[in-house]
């Protein structure tokens, strides 16, 4: 288990490649939760083309998805507390801007974490939902881009419903004010005394088979 405060490293892989690598601070490695902070402007790897461009979120999700890629370097844009409960194929991340004025909330879709010898892996699952500040509205975020990952064999129509369906299961929580919205979060802040390691460990890049957090 990791300690309040350490470094770790939050891998996205995809076809056993990893595709972003975030360095993070540990906010609790407990069994019920894994609590992660990632401070505005941590210096991430992120997917650019082969020859060297990032590419732009902006491309339609297909040209995004099919081109060669490498890993070159990006900035994670604000700062972010990402509370994952335990399996869970979901994580609740509050965010604020640089400034510390609070934002919102963001529940990224994906696959439960793996613990590994560098922090954590799991895979985007594209769908996403946002939350408002006070918690009064919601939205589905790319459900456009869903469809496509599923036209270009990406998941299979059972594998897009179970995605929505853990969408659900994330939403419940917000209409019942159940964990993580039983309370205002917007005031939180990470231990001054934290420092973040944005140096990546030997071996980041390798993927192997992981244990479920």
């Amino acid at each position: 288990m990791w300690s309040a405060g350490e470094s770790a490293l939050l891998r996205y892989v995809d076809d056993g490649r990893v595709s972003r690598a975030l360095p993070v601070l540990v906010v609790e490695d407990s069994r019920p939760v894994t609590a992660l902070y990632a401070p505005a402007g941590a210096p991430i790897k992120v997917r650019h083309t082969a020859d060297g461009r990032p590419i732009e979120r902006s491309a339609p999700y297909g040209e995004r998805w099919s081109q060669p890629w490498t890993l070159g370097d990006g900035a994670w844009a604000a700062h972010t507390l990402m509370l994952t409960p335990a399996r869970a194929a979901f994580s609740y991340s509050a965010y604020w801007r640089d400034d510390w004025s609070f934002e919102g909330w963001y529940v990224n879709l994906q696959a439960p974490l793996l613990r590994t010898p560098f922090g954590w892996d799991t895979t985007d699952h594209v769908l996403d939902l946002v939350v408002a500040a006070d918690l009064s509205d919601w939205e589905w975020k790319d459900e456009d881009e869903l469809g496509d990952a599923v036209a270009l064999g990406r998941f299979a129509r059972a594998e897009a419903a179970a995605i929505r369906a853990a969408g659900e299961q994330a939403l419940a929580a917000l209409a019942d004010r159940r964990w993580p919205f039983d309370r205002d979060r917007s005031g939180w802040r990470p231990d001054p005394e934290w420092r973040l390691e944005s140096a990546l460990p030997e071996g980041w890049q390798h993927v192997e088979s992981g244990a479920a957090t």
